[in-house]
């Protein structure tokens, strides 16, 4: 595999970060994941946006968020595709010696990769997954999509031991969203999904931007509000967003079965990919 590190793309076994870099020292940095299709990023605009609204909030200099798109492009250069996932991070750089508080003047680490993934005519119908609900024990800044993910890892790690796929957070009996997603639910043609500026406070995810703006051509209701995890357990479907999955069908709560299918779901799924179609230059072909 081929990154890109501080300016330069090489081989895997080239690229070296130093141990006393503070994204390994401290989870000190934040990241971006973004899913392309024939080149073109799924929301491209909210992600350089939450990167900067993150690289502002954790305090990190030096690494100017509009400069995302031009390693991104050099990425699918390189790769030769123009359908890809690329990550990438920044961290707030390399601090010797060791100390919590960083000095002011540091040159951040960037670092990213791409790995090929499907095309859009190459997604089927939405994926099915089963989630449990776990005790948000995160801290209140998941507006920041910061590097810092014991929490989710462990969460991660639970959901796999019961069975399931994703975990979904919730907090004094309100949901929030998943460890690698935004959830949304729907009941009685009304498609809900938890807001950004609410406790738990939750990540402004980019395929939830994508699908609230199609949802109004799918469904006769869209509400941003609280969805308590009763309403989650209790609701005709459920669904999960992510730039890498784009929209998966939950069938299963913590063991108790969703609804009865998921058409609200595969609707939406197929408005998303007739809307990065156009965005993207795909034909789609009818089966």
């Amino acid at each position: 595999m081929r990154v890109w590190l501080n300016g330069e793309i090489m081989e895997e076994a080239e690229a070296h970060v130093s141990p006393f870099d503070r994204g390994f020292l401290y989870g000190d940095g934040v990241y971006e994941g973004i899913r392309f299709f024939n080149r073109v990023g799924v929301g491209m605009d909210l992600h350089v946006e939450r990167l900067r609204k993150s690289l502002d909030a954790a305090k990190i200099t030096g690494f100017d968020a509009d400069d995302l798109r031009g390693i991104c492009e050099a990425l699918l250069d390189d790769a030769g595709t123009g359908d890809a996932m690329i990550f990438a991070q920044i961290t707030r750089g390399v601090q010797i010696p060791r100390y919590h508080l960083p000095p002011k003047e540091i040159t951040p680490t960037v670092f990213a990769y791409a790995t090929a993934a499907p095309g859009l005519e190459e997604l089927g119908p939405p994926v099915e997954r089963s989630c449990i609900t776990v005790e948000d024990q995160r801290w209140k800044r998941c507006d920041i999509k910061c590097i810092s993910l014991m929490a989710n890892v462990l969460a991660i790690i639970e959901a796999d031991l019961q069975g399931a796929d994703e975990p979904i957070f919730q907090r004094q009996g309100m949901i929030g969203e998943g460890a690698m997603t935004n959830v949304f639910i729907a009941t009685e043609g009304t498609l809900v999904t938890p807001p950004l500026d609410h406790d738990p406070s939750i990540l402004h995810g980019t395929t939830r931007e994508l699908v609230l703006q199609v949802a109004p051509e799918v469904v006769a209701n869209v509400e941003v509000c609280p969805v308590t995890a009763d309403e989650l357990r209790g609701a005709d479907e459920v669904m999960i967003t992510s730039s890498r999955r784009l929209l998966d069908s939950v069938v299963r709560v913590d063991g108790q079965v969703i609804g009865d299918g998921n058409p609200v779901a595969t609707r939406l799924l197929a408005k998303m990919k007739e809307h990065l179609a156009a965005t993207s230059g795909i034909a789609l072909h009818s089966p």
